[in-house]
């Protein structure tokens, strides 16, 4: 019987452990005598209570009675990982497989090991030995599906996660595992319903968030989920009533505020949006949130606030083009053409298959007069997106100022082509060609 399991859960953007597994040395009495399970009994005890390096002192003393004592090496092992160290944690292991080749917890903690290490296909390997051993080991099989979602193996997840969800009621029985167990269920759930998500089911995803939420109302980041799944669907006030659900249950979770200020931006509610922007950077400052709390600033015409939140952003992350692309529109629209370009040349460095940024470099390029320039990151941009109304609109009224006014009105036409808004602008442009300079190509 497991006293935990060292068990992996998905949130949105990671994975964290909830559990490790460890055999209570009573349940192995048959095997052992004297003292050593006495002191093997004791560090149970203490280890359940939470008193850690007193349980390291009891394991100790039973090994040194008995060096080939497989269960007091693993629940030593179980306490070392508790307390952080793992090196120690897998000696431990090691030994414990050494001397007990089928001993099933000792492969599922050394995998969270392996796993917590990001060695995942070392991980995976115990978990399957784990499974081999006891085809009925739902921690094994959870553990092994958070390894493979990590892999993006989401199909190989979703299999795990399924055996996670079809044994538990059938084979767990003794109220002492069915508790333990049963606290699998809500993120099996969740991680089953975000690999779906991936997969692009959103009706399971929507469903698996559904499950974990009846199993445990107070699950808030189930609620977040969820709430990304009804935005997805276009279904904004069911969104945002999930947010809210999840941070009443959570008021300290950034993710929700960060997906919940991102709809209501969205929505055109900027003040909102501003006021949960400011929470994800107050609780967990990051450059995604500079990054978006600066479009709130520049769309409610404060620029200088959205510089200070772009340079906050670099700082935090200077890898992250769209950063530079933003602050790079922040400088053009201040006037300073110069770190414009500065910005919009790192923002294509960094991401050279963004058509926006060569867009965007092209006006500036046209406003500083350099049409041939302008144009060439124009046709770029259309090589990465062919159907881009904005280069294509951009392209054509560049060739209007080279005087180029048959490749502008071809470039006009093949806008009127993709429809919506563009094609009523494009016809409006190319009847003011035709009428101010007789062209009728």
């Amino acid at each position: 019987m497991a006293i935990g399991s060292k068990l992996w859960a998905m949130t949105i953007i990671g994975a964290v452990m909830i559990g490790s597994a460890a055999t209570y040395c009573i349940g192995v009495a048959r095997f052992q005598d004297g003292e050593e399970l006495s002191y093997c009994t004791w560090g149970d005890a203490l280890l359940s209570r939470e008193a850690i390096v007193e349980a390291i002192d009891k394991y100790n003393k039973a090994i040194e009675l008995n060096p080939r004592f497989a269960i007091a090496y693993l629940n030593r092992g179980y306490a070392y990982q508790l307390s952080g160290k793992l090196s120690s944690a897998m000696t431990d292991f090691n030994r414990a497989i050494e001397l007990n080749p089928r001993l099933a917890e000792a492969y599922l903690n050394r995998g969270s090991i392996f796993q917590e290490h990001g060695e995942l296909e070392a991980a995976i390997k115990d978990y399957d030995r784990a499974i081999r051993i006891d085809h009925n080991y739902t921690e094994a099989y959870f553990n092994r599906g958070g390894a493979r979602f990590l892999q993006h193996n989401y199909r190989g997840a979703i299999a795990d996660f399924d055996q996670v969800i079809t044994r538990l009621p059938k084979y767990r029985s003794d109220t002492f595992t069915l508790q333990i167990s049963t606290s699998l269920l809500p993120p099996s759930y969740t991680i089953r319903g975000l690999a779906w998500e991936y997969l692009g089911n959103l009706d399971r995803a929507l469903a698996d968030f559904s499950a974990a939420i009846r199993l445990d109302p107070g699950f808030a980041s189930a609620f977040n989920n969820r709430g990304i799944i009804y935005e997805i669907k276009g279904d904004s006030a069911a969104a945002l009533q999930n947010y809210d659900e999840a941070l009443r249950l959570d008021p300290l979770m950034a993710k929700a505020y960060f997906n919940r200020a991102m709809l209501q931006y969205s929505r055109g509610l900027l003040t909102t949006a501003l006021a949960d922007f400011d929470q994800v950077i107050h609780l967990k400052p990051n450059a995604a949130a500079h990054n978006k709390r600066a479009l709130v600033f520049r769309d409610l015409g404060d620029l200088q606030a959205a510089k200070a939140d772009l340079d906050k952003a670099v700082m935090l992350d200077a890898a992250v083009s769209n950063v530079y692309l933003n602050r790079g529109q922040i400088w053009f629209l201040m006037g300073n053409h110069k770190n414009a370009l500065s910005d919009y040349d790192r923002a294509i460095k960094l991401q050279p298959t963004t058509a926006d940024a060569y867009i965007a470099r092209s006006a500036v390029l046209r406003d500083l007069g350099n049409f041939r320039e302008a144009v060439v990151d124009l046709n770029h941009a259309l090589e990465i997106d062919p159907r881009s109304e904005s280069a294509l609109y951009q392209r054509a009224e560049v060739k209007y100022l080279q005087k180029d006014l048959g490749g502008a009105i071809k470039d006009f036409k093949r806008c009127e082509t993709l429809g919506g808004k563009i094609q009523a602008l494009a016809r409006k442009r190319i009847i003011e060609i035709q009428k101010e300079h007789r062209v009728f190509k």
